[in-house]
């Protein structure tokens, strides 16, 4: 009898059944990567709204600047950063990278909510002046509120890397590293629900966070914005610790599978110590490749999606606490979404296999996506003063796109990313460290620097009418998702002979 059946035997209760696919031997491991997951995505959540509100509600800026800071700031750092985390991993355990980063992040966060933000305004350049550039170079003007918000900007790319570095180096990364692809398609749904019970906690938080600042501002003396990030910046430090405590207790009580080595494209007398190792395996690998299309596909269809939606959202809201309400009230119905999501695809990979998984994420995303931008359209030609369903036409289309996104997001979390991970299981575990970083984090760097170079290249082609770029955004969002399309089908090829490779 298989230690499966023997499990399936064993089990009696409902919750067991169908919420807790966990077999004996594998609880202390489930529970300690769950909360991990459960505290990266809520820290992720906690922080999300002040990363676009600081931003978007800067003086003479907008969604627009969003596409430059993409392509000169966070492009570069993601790149700086995966040069330091390949560093870092050849002079260093896994756990002491792992203090280092988010030792780093508290120190950062702590330092833009306590000094930087206060003090903003000793640091801007005169709006005026922005707004006077902004004027005479029409096709450029995006550009300048960078400058003049340099404050808001850095917050911006540094916090855009260091979300996306948490989660998929310092939460999958290390889920891989402890799981075998027997496991991974019963363990990582479970993950995925913890995620977003981390992310529904960490709203009704930052819901009560904002409600004080609101309240206590005028006694404070200090901004309702700036008084809700400080209280949760002094909420996220604690949780940080919790988070480096678990990590400490999953190294030091959880031994990892036995490695399986059958990447072949990689010799070991081609495995040398150097910063930029990543990358070399990035691009000797199609396997990896692959993987980076994929990544790139979603990351720019997302952002374009996201930049229209938030543009309309701009439209419609005037003060900053307006928008940072909507986008609390986004990332709550983005979890609620994503546990329900993660509860009934939870058995699907198990069930239906890794290729047909892979193949709904953008299958599902293509749906969402075209009446979104067809209605859009429509809106644009027939007038900005018309409601729909009694609502402001702004606030209908930024609810609208906003719910797109969050379908698309919860699909591309419950399967494209567990199916992802589990591609990199098989393989050798330098690749699967450093390969990774590459692939991953430049990935979704370059996803989003496209997204903003096709954003801009289209807003200085057309002067910035929106109306005018909706055909051709359009269009490019269904040649991406033809190029997911075509390099998902590749790397379930790849994936499925490597699985077989394995078993021999």
């Amino acid at each position: 009898m298989t230690l499966s059946d023997s499990y399936e035997r064993q089990k009696s209760t409902f919750f067991q059944r169908y919420f807790w696919h966990v077999f004996p031997g594998e609880n202390k491991k489930a529970l300690y990567l769950g909360f991990i997951g459960f505290l990266i995505w809520g820290i992720n959540c906690l922080l999300y709204p002040f990363l676009q509100s600081f931003l978007i509600m800067a003086p003479n800026s907008g969604a627009e600047v969003i596409g430059f800071l993409r392509i000169f700031g966070t492009l570069p750092l993601g790149i700086l950063f995966i040069i330091l985390y390949t560093w870092l991993l050849d002079k260093y355990p896994k756990l002491t990278v792992t203090y280092i980063f988010f030792g780093g992040t508290t120190c950062f966060y702590s330092v833009f909510a306590f000094f930087l933000i206060p003090l903003k305004s000793e640091f801007k350049i005169d709006p005026e002046i922005i707004s006077e550039f902004m004027q005479n170079y029409p096709h450029l003007k995006w550009l300048f509120p960078i400058f003049g918000n340099w404050v808001e900007s850095l917050f911006f790319i540094c916090s855009e890397v260091i979300l996306s570095v948490s989660l998929s180096q310092f939460f999958w990364q290390t889920a891989n590293h402890f799981t075998d692809t027997s496991q991974a398609s019963r363990l990582y749904p479970i993950y995925i629900i913890f995620m977003g019970l981390g992310g529904v906690f960490a709203s009704f938080i930052l819901d009560l966070f904002i409600d004080f600042g609101s309240s206590y501002d005028h006694i404070l003396g200090i901004k309702k914005s700036v008084l809700s990030l400080q209280i949760s910046t002094i909420f996220i430090i604690i949780l940080i610790m919790h988070l480096m405590l678990i990590f400490k207790k999953l190294y030091n009580e959880v031994l990892p599978p036995e490695e399986n080595k059958v990447f072949i494209e990689v010799k070991p007398q081609q495995k040398k110590r150097f910063t930029l190792t990543g990358f070399w395996y990035l691009f000797h690998s199609k396997y990896l490749l692959y993987i980076f299309l994929t990544l790139v596909s979603f990351q720019m269809i997302n952002q374009l999606i996201s930049y229209t939606w938030k543009s309309e959202l701009k439209l419609y809201v005037s003060k900053h606490q307006q928008y940072n309400d909507f986008m609390n009230h986004y990332s709550f119905w983005e979890n609620f979404i994503l546990i329900l999501g993660a509860v009934a695809f939870k058995n699907f990979i198990h069930k239906r296999g890794w290729l047909t998984a892979s193949f709904m994420t953008p299958l599902i995303g293509l749906i969402t996506a075209t009446p979104f931008f067809l209605l859009l359209y429509w809106s644009k030609i027939n007038g900005n003063s018309l409601q729909i369903l009694n609502y402001n036409l702004h606030y209908f289309m930024a609810i609208f796109g906003s719910f797109q996104t969050i379908f698309m997001v919860t699909v591309y979390t419950c399967l494209y990313y567990p199916t992802k991970e589990m591609a990199y299981i098989p393989l050798d575990p330098d690749v699967k460290s450093k390969g990774k970083a590459a692939t991953d984090i430049l990935g979704s760097s370059c996803g989003r620097a496209g997204g903003g170079i096709v954003q801009e290249g289209l807003l200085s082609w057309s002067g910035g009418a929106d109306l005018s770029i909706i055909p051709q955004v359009l269009a490019l969002v269904l040649g991406f998702f033809a190029t997911w399309f075509y390099a998902v089908r590749a790397l379930g090829k790849n994936y499925a002979a490597l699985i077989k490779k394995n078993h021999e």
